[in-house]
């Protein structure tokens, strides 16, 4: 049912044994005209295959897509990058996550360092 009345769709699960494969062609097949997949999770989620098969399908009708199952897309003739109907990204969704996540901690122990309130040092003993 929620596929069949979605006019957008966004994946963002973490892939796992229990999300392998959620979204199945079905799933696709049911969406109504007019339909967007927006995919900056994981390709894995959906049934192997079965996105571009049903993209060409017209179902979904549109997709953003920033995960596929071969990655990076080095090949210019990608099925993918073909399609007018399929905006391609190389794979940045973890840019702005990723970034405050691995690096956040830093900036701000460096920031603390520059106003003289150092935080989290290794060796306190070279202050």
């Amino acid at each position: 049912m929620f596929f069949k009345t979605a006019d957008i769709i966004t994946l963002h699960l973490r892939l796992s044994e229990k999300t392998l494969e959620i979204v199945k062609e079905s799933d696709w097949l049911s969406m109504k005209e007019n339909s967007v997949l927006i995919n900056p999770a994981r390709a894995e989620l959906i049934e192997k295959g079965k996105l571009l098969k049903c993209l060409k399908m017209g179902k979904p009708t549109f997709a953003g897509l920033d995960v596929y199952e071969d990655e990076p897309i080095y090949n210019k003739n990608s099925e993918f990058l073909k399609l007018p109907n399929v905006v391609c990204t190389p794979h940045l969704g973890y840019v702005e996550n990723g970034y405050e996540l691995y690096f956040g901690e830093t900036f701000e122990n460096t920031m603390n360092f520059i106003i003289g309130n150092p935080t989290n040092i290794a060796n306190p003993e070279v202050l």
